[in-house]
């Protein structure tokens, strides 16, 4: 039987960001990491959530 990978939600205060456009560039690379399903920053809050797999190295 193969394993099921689970996940977590991990989340981050992100300094220095100017503006909207910043905000995409991170999710687009923290989407590019390996194990991670998903990325979301809310510019107003300053606030990341990434959902990784639970066995994210």
């Amino acid at each position: 039987m193969a394993k099921k990978n689970s996940s977590k939600v991990y989340e981050f205060n992100i300094k220095g960001m100017d503006c909207p456009d910043c905000s995409t560039s991170i999710e687009k690379a923290i989407l590019k990491i390996k194990g991670v399903k998903s990325a979301k920053i809310n510019f107003k809050t300053a606030k990341l959530a990434v959902e990784a797999e639970d066995d994210l190295a």
